[in-house]
C-alpha cells in the first residue's frame, strides 16, 4: 500500500490495500464501517459463494462514496464470512490513472467501482451507489450467476 499527497495535499491510497490498512489510515472510512448496520435479510436469504468469488474494489480515499459505500461494502463481507470470497482493494488518484493500467482494463469510469468476477469472468458491477442497497446488489448479481 502506498499512501501520497496529491495536488490539494490529500492523503491519497495508490494501488493494492487491505481492508485493515484502509480502516486504519483513513478515519472516514473506520467511522462509516463502525457506524453501519448490515440488512441482515440478505444474510439470511444467503449472499453465498458456492464458487470462489472475486470481487474487485476499486476507490478513492478522497472521494466521499468511496469513504461511505466501501466502508458498507467492508462491513457486509465481514458478516458473510465466507472463505471462498477473495478481495482486492485498489486505490485510485482523482485522474483515475494507474501504472499497471487495471483502471483502463477494467474500464473504471467511475468511484467506487465494485467488480464481482468468477473464474476470471465479469458477473456484474456496483458503480459509485448502489441501485438498492450494497447488499441486495451483490444478491442480485450472485442470485443472477448462480441461476444460469
Amino acid at each position: 500500500m502506498i499512501i501520497e499527497k496529491n495536488y490539494k495535499g490529500e492523503r491519497v491510497l495508490v494501488g493494492q490495500a487491505t481492508v485493515e490498512a484502509i480502516l486504519a489510515n483513513f478515519q472516514d472510512f473506520k467511522e462509516n464501517f463502525d457506524s453501519y448496520l448490515v440488512n441482515s435479510k440478505f444474510l439470511n436469504e444467503k449472499i453465498y459463494f458456492d464458487e470462489d468469488i472475486e470481487i474487485l474494489t476499486v476507490l478513492g480515499t478522497w472521494c466521499k462514496d468511496s469513504s461511505r459505500e466501501v466502508a458498507r461494502f467492508m462491513k457486509i463481507i465481514q458478516a458473510i464470512d465466507n472463505y471462498k470470497c477473495k478481495l482486492r482493494f485498489y486505490g485510485l488518484h482523482r485522474n483515475k490513472k494507474d501504472k499497471e493500467g487495471l483502471a483502463m482494463l477494467y474500464n473504471i469510469r467511475y468511484l467506487p467501482t465494485f467488480v464481482i468476477l468468477k473464474n476470471g469472468k465479469e458477473l456484474g458491477r456496483i458503480v459509485e451507489k448502489p441501485t438498492k442497497l450494497i447488499e441486495e446488489d451483490l444478491f442480485d448479481i450472485l442470485n443472477a450467476a448462480n441461476s444460469k
